[in-house]
Parts: structure tokens; C-alpha cells; sequence
């Protein structure tokens, strides 16, 4: 069996694992405002990185926004051995 290498979308957005759908956001937020080159200006995000960095980020938001996604990939990653120990959130 082939497995793919996904990246940690937690740590793509500096997000916990037990973030809320809002911290998730919020995490998003701040990375766009950070990285977008319209926001950002070009000499903060580099040259050739930014539309990179940018897909990613904006991959794990569509993953961890979502309920059923977010815990496919969550399950998946325990599956691959990969995850760190679910912190408890509000919902728990």
C-alpha cells in the first residue's frame, strides 16, 4: 500500500489541534494578511515562495474548516502516526 504524505495543516495555520472553527479562522487570517502579497508588499513575502506558501495555507483552511474533512484528515493522520495528541476544546 502507497501512503501520500500530507502536510500538518495544524501547524501550516499555527493552530492546536483541538482549535476551534473560529481560532482556525482567525489563524488564517493572520497568515494571509501576513503573506499576501497585495497586503504584505513583495519584499516581505520573497520572490517565488509566496504562491506556495499561500495554496498551502489556504488548503488546510478548506480541510480544517470543514467537520467531516477536518476529521478524515484528523483520523487519517493517527492512521499514518503522524498525530499529536488531540488537546481537549470547548466541545469535547
Amino acid at each position: 500500500m502507497m501512503t501520500r504524505s500530507v502536510p500538518d495543516y495544524y501547524a501550516v495555520l499555527h493552530a492546536s489541534r483541538g482549535a476551534s472553527p473560529r481560532e482556525i479562522a482567525r489563524a488564517y487570517r493572520a497568515l494571509m494578511r501576513r503573506h499576501h502579497p497585495d497586503v504584505a508588499g513583495p519584499e516581505v513575502t520573497g520572490a517565488g515562495a509566496a504562491p506556495t506558501e499561500l495554496q498551502l495555507i489556504m488548503q488546510a483552511l478548506s480541510v480544517l474548516r470543514d467537520p467531516k474533512r477536518r476529521h478524515a484528515y484528523d483520523r487519517e493522520a493517527s492512521r499514518a502516526g503522524t498525530s499529536v495528541p488531540t488537546e481537549s476544546g470547548p466541545w469535547a
